[in-house]
């Protein structure tokens, strides 16, 4: 923390900036990584559906 304070102005908003784009790329594959979850998890739903109307249709 005394190194960053040790800094100039514009190396901490270099240092922060950084930092800030590190944090949005990694938000940006946790919501990529959730929307495929739910993707999925719709997909299995939507088979499991329709695998129950087949046996109750044919029943």
């Amino acid at each position: 923390m005394a190194a960053f304070q040790a800094m100039g102005r514009l190396d901490q908003l270099s240092v922060a900036t950084g930092r800030l784009a590190v944090l949005a790329s990694l938000a940006r594959r946790k919501f990529k990584a959730v929307k495929v979850a739910v993707d999925l998890i719709v997909a299995a739903i939507l088979v499991a559906g329709i695998g129950l109307l087949i046996t109750y249709v044919s029943a």
